[in-house]
């Protein structure tokens, strides 16, 4: 999937501390896709930096970091649907739909 194949559906961080402004790598939760015996949830970050600005997310980091989480996954679907501030990781949560 390239880049150019998503629907942001949303920028908008959710969080439930201040204002959320700064640099963050995308996370997501998946399966490995590519692997037909994977059965195993995992954390799978983004090597891309996206920026957020008063906790909307800058549109062409998120695709970018977008991109680098389904060539890691191998999962298809194109929507962004959710984006939320995890503390535990300090990275941006990422739910994807298709």
């Amino acid at each position: 999937m390239t880049a150019q194949d998503f629907e942001v559906l949303t920028t908008r961080v959710d969080n439930t501390l201040d204002q959320l402004n700064g640099r963050f790598r995308l996370s997501v939760n998946s399966l490995d896709y590519r692997d037909d015996t994977g059965d195993e949830f995992n954390n799978y970050y983004s090597t891309a930096w996206v920026r957020v600005e008063n906790n909307e997310a800058i549109v062409n980091d998120l695709i970018k970091a977008c991109a680098e989480l389904h060539e890691q996954t191998g999962y298809w679907g194109r929507y962004i649907e959710q984006l939320s501030y995890d503390t535990d990781s300090n990275t941006i949560r990422v739910e994807f739909g298709s």
